[in-house]
Formats: C-alpha cells, structure tokens, sequence
C-alpha cells in the first residue's frame, strides 16, 4: 500500500515537471558560480579568476545550446542580455545563482533560469619546457595548473523556484591546460545531447 502511495506521488511529480517545462517559452544561462579550491592564489585572485571563468563558461554553454537553432523548442536569452539585466538589478554575476529564481526569472523577463556550479580542486605543477641542450645547458621549466572537479547544472522554473532539469557531471578535469577546452567541450555536449528542450 505505501509502495503504492509513494508511486503514485512520484507520478504526480513527474506528470507536473514535464507541465512545467512544456510551458516554457524562453530561459537564460545564469554565469557560472566557481568554487576553486587552490592554496597557491589569494583569496582576491580566486574571486577574479572565478567572475571571470563563470562568465567565460556560461558564453561557452550557450553557443553550445544554441549551436543549431532549429532543434531548440524553448528560446535561449543571449548570455549578454542576462549579465546587463542582472548588472542593472544590482545582482553580482558570481552570485546570481544563489538569488532566488523566481525573482532572477522576473528580472530577465525568462520562464526559467539555468544554473550551473563547478567545483575545482587546483594544483600548481612544474614541467619541462625544452630540452638541455649546448646553447641551452639548464633545464627550463615552467608552473602550470591541473584540475579536477565536477559540474552541476539545473534549470529553475519562475513560478515556484522547482527544479524542472538536472545535470552531473563528476569527471570535469584535466592534467594539462592545453586540455581545458577539449574537456569543456566534451562536458558541455555531453549536457547538450541531455538537455529536455532540443529535439535529438
């Protein structure tokens, strides 16, 4: 009998999610909130790589959605419009995403918002950037960053601040930074072919 109570209520749930995104005619990508974790950068150095990576992130996220038009079922605000509507309400773009929903929707005129969190573990490592060799007798090296992290992505509905759409990707990492964006684009089409507002 609970087992039947508890189906029954996860059929309900289910039935007014897919209402929810049915109904909606246009979203926006919020910039991404960054949470870096890195013993070798000030706190001031983290808050500025962070605003400026989320931002980067959310212009990537976009164009990747919106790369065929003809498959979305729901409009995609441009990722500019967003951050000067969200610069103009006063909102922080590295803290939109804890604003609540229901009002950022209302701000950007949209029926949902998207919000995306990735979490990086950043280490500082040294490599070998050219051979010793008689002109050059030292070994050259030089610092670069490797990551390791995840990627949460959701999307928001106006009416209530529910979670309609939902995305993990644990694996969001790489070795090297020339691997960056491979690995962006890897995660980013990987959310892209799961996403519930573009015809497969």
């Amino acid at each position: 009998m609970k087992m039947r109570i508890v189906l029954s209520v996860l059929t309900i749930l289910i039935s007014m999610q897919a209402m929810a995104q049915s109904n909606f005619k246009k979203i926006a990508i919020l910039p991404f909130y960054l949470e870096i974790e890195a013993r070798s950068a000030s706190a001031e150095d983290h808050y500025k790589e962070a605003a400026e990576r989320g931002v980067r992130f959310q212009q990537r996220l976009y164009e990747t959605l919106t790369r065929e038009q003809e498959q979305l079922t729901v409009a995609i605000q441009p990722w500019e419009t967003t951050n000067q509507l969200l610069q103009k309400a006063g909102i922080d773009l590295r803290k939109a995403t804890f604003v609540d929903a229901a009002k950022v929707c209302r701000i950007l005129n949209v029926d949902a918002v998207m919000q995306c969190h990735i979490r990086l573990l950043v280490t500082q490592r040294l490599r070998r950037t050219g051979a010793v060799t008689p002109q050059i007798p030292e070994l050259r090296m030089e610092e670069f960053q490797k990551a390791k992290g995840s990627l949460n992505a959701q999307l928001m509905d106006a009416k209530y601040s529910d979670i309609t759409w939902l995305f993990n990707e644990g694996k969001f990492r790489w070795d090297k930074p020339e691997q960056v964006d491979s690995v962006t684009n890897r995660t980013f089409n990987r959310l892209r072919k799961d996403f519930p507002h573009i015809k497969q």
